[in-house]
């Protein structure tokens, strides 16, 4: 018993050893622009030619959105040219997912080149806040599932069917809230501790119901 409680625990940490190497970069790195949810944004993006100067009228730039969760919101759609940029207003339809939104910007004409870039949308369109609500997510993650080594490493059924359900439902509001991090990310990595604290719950429960009353009756015989 004491054997596979150490696999288990060796095993949680490497999974959470992982974890974080996911997270960490995608919470470092931060968008140059962040807008607030539902609002309509006007991108601007500069376009050069080879000498250095302003692209001129005769070159047409397109560009293609994705929100979030990686459904294209804007095709390849014509982009206003100005005397220093070319700039594309997005609606507040188009703006409902809090997140970071991926953009290319492809030009032709007499000047030829592409750039790519990304915003962050925020519910109060704040860069600081949601960074804190972010580190705030991963010191309760980390906690989450201290806990349930600690637990697992004294035996502790108790704990770790209470630090198993803190986990799920911790998970759970990740993904009915999300965060500013990649959708995809962020979802999946909500369901595979779902179904870790799961494991983890329905085992202790076992363990506590089941297994912990026949010991009972076989110290009684």
């Amino acid at each position: 018993m004491e054997h596979k409680h150490l696999n288990m625990k060796h095993g949680m940490l490497l999974f959470l050893a992982i974890a974080l190497v996911m997270i960490v970069p995608n919470v470092m790195a931060t968008s140059s622009y962040v807008f607030e949810q539902y609002s309509s944004p006007n991108l601007k993006v500069p376009c050069f030619n080879e000498l250095s100067d302003y692209c001129d009228v005769a070159t047409t730039c397109n560009i293609t959105i994705s929100n979030p969760s990686f459904s294209t919101i804007v095709d390849n759609q014509g982009m206003a040219w100005s005397s220093s940029y070319y700039s594309y207003q997005l609606n507040s339809t188009q703006t409902q997912w809090t997140g970071s939104y991926p953009v290319t910007v492809v030009c032709k004409g007499t000047s030829m080149g592409y750039s790519t870039f990304s915003f962050d949308v925020t519910s109060g369109g704040n860069t600081e806040t949601y960074t804190g609500y972010i580190l705030l997510w991963i010191l309760i993650f980390v906690v989450m599932w201290v806990l349930m080594v600690i637990a697992i490493k004294i035996e502790n059924e108790i704990l770790a069917f209470f630090a198993a359900m803190g986990l799920m439902a911790f998970s759970v509001s990740l993904i009915i809230y999300g965060t500013n991090l990649n959708s995809f990310v962020t979802r999946s990595f909500a369901l595979i501790n779902i179904g870790v604290g799961a494991y983890i719950l329905i085992s202790s429960a076992y363990h506590l119901f089941f297994e912990g009353g026949g010991n009972s009756d076989d110290e009684e015989d």
